[in-house]
């Protein structure tokens, strides 16, 4: 994973999401950037923190996976003991592998990486 320079504030981003066409980009520091994915929808609408553990995503960072490939954000917290980053993910509620719906928001909920790893398929 490659990650461009910078970081974004929570409260910087979470204005933007949704103000684009589903597929169209945004310039987002000179970078062209998705902001109407369901994913950054979800965190506008549901928030920030895990509803696990209740750990909170404080920044985006504009990332790719390969460098021919456009650029997205991931929400990343800071673990408080360690100050490690941790991501922050959308995890279906009722899984799609057990008939959960995919994009229905009712069906989402806010996990930390590590929350929804040990969640894995269960309901």
């Amino acid at each position: 994973m490659e990650r461009k320079e910078g970081t974004f504030t929570v409260a910087e981003i979470l204005p933007l999401i949704g103000t684009t066409e589903d597929r169209e980009r945004s310039n987002l520091d000179g970078d062209l950037v998705r902001l109407s994915s369901f994913r950054l929808r979800v965190f506008k609408d549901l928030g920030v923190t895990c509803q696990d553990c209740g750990l909170q995503g404080s920044f985006f960072a504009k990332e790719r996976h390969t460098p021919n490939e456009p650029y997205h954000l991931n929400l990343y917290a800071l673990e408080e003991t360690t100050g490690e980053e941790v991501l922050i993910t959308h995890d279906h509620i009722i899984p799609l592998s057990k008939g959960g719906k995919k994009t229905y928001m009712g069906n989402i909920q806010v996990l930390c990486f590590p929350c929804n790893l040990k969640k894995g398929a269960k309901v």
